[in-house]
């Protein structure tokens, strides 16, 4: 796990470049999302988050749903780092502990492996202290016209 001050250091994506994203783009206000890339990794993506309101489940509590979708997106972020977009077609999270609306998370996710057309990526959400609030593990699918042959 990288530490807090190691992830904000890294080079932070223009956000404008999102701006259709159902996470990360101009039409939603439930969450503040900052995507960071670490140039000299390109099996890695990281983000900092923050759940707004509107992203609550349980008053005060984040919505597992808006914790899966900031997943999926960083961590299909990867597929895209390494030119090969490709589409979820598994998502697994296991919530730990209850994420507050309001505060500040970070995200970090990382390619595990890839078997022709499948890519496995494994993720984690933590607060500034590393205290771990929820594990991930995704398959992305590459679309067969995207695959060399």
């Amino acid at each position: 796990m990288k530490t807090i001050n190691q992830i904000e250091s890294m080079t932070p994506f223009d956000m404008h470049l999102f701006t259709e994203s159902f996470v990360s783009g101009a039409q939603q206000n439930n969450i503040e999302i900052q995507y960071f890339k670490d140039f000299k990794d390109d099996q890695s993506f990281y983000a900092r988050v923050r759940f707004l309101e509107g992203a609550q489940g349980r008053p005060g509590i984040v919505h597992g749903g808006a914790i899966a979708a900031v997943f999926d997106e960083c961590m299909g972020a990867i597929t895209l780092n390494n030119n090969q977009p490709a589409y979820t077609a598994s998502l697994k999270i296991d919530y730990i502990s209850p994420l507050t609306v309001e505060a500040i998370f970070y995200i970090e996710s990382h390619l595990l492996k890839t078997e022709k057309r499948k890519i496995f990526i494994t993720g984690q959400i933590f607060d500034e202290n590393q205290k771990l609030f929820a594990k991930s593990e995704g398959l992305y699918i590459t679309p067969k016209n995207e695959v060399e042959s």
